[in-house]
């Protein structure tokens, strides 16, 4: 080096100047850096794909249904009577000797079936002309040049 003497002012404004300089470089790269992860974060809350939305509901769903449910209030005893009971009370049955050995009352007989004949079973599983005509619809030919 040259033997130059270096006077204290000339000295500390080089000093200063690098420690300037560093600090310059210091500062621009914390602000990038704080930029970016900003940027990172906006773009994060902003985006909401469509897999992150499922998730979510499902995340929502599961939770909803580990919560334990509340049984229902048990109902009340029927205190009320039917309007139109089909049973009769012991007191208002006739005192036929049949109906009394067998136990039972002339509203519970079986109802008769109705009987139908085989020839109307037939129509039925046959069906007619006119209504098979009407269930079809029109038939294409799939091999001519316009096909469907």
């Amino acid at each position: 080096m040259r033997d130059r003497e270096w006077s204290v002012p000339a000295l500390l404004l080089t000093y200063a100047g690098l420690f300037g300089i560093l600090a310059l470089i210091i500062g621009y790269g914390f602000t990038k850096v704080t930029m970016a992860s900003e940027e990172a974060t906006r773009r994060a809350q902003q985006e909401k794909t469509l897999l992150n939305e499922r998730v979510d509901s499902a995340r929502e769903i599961r939770r909803a249904l580990a919560r334990p449910v509340a049984p229902p209030d048990p109902l009340p005893p029927i205190t009320a009577k039917p309007a139109n009971s089909t049973v009769t009370p012991e007191l208002n049955r006739p005192r036929n000797s049949k109906l009394a050995a067998s136990g039972k009352s002339p509203s519970e007989k079986k109802p008769s079936k109705l009987q139908v004949p085989p020839a109307a079973w037939d129509a039925m599983a046959m069906g007619t002309r006119a209504d098979a005509s009407t269930q079809r619809g029109p038939t294409f030919e799939r091999s001519a040049i316009n096909g469907w």
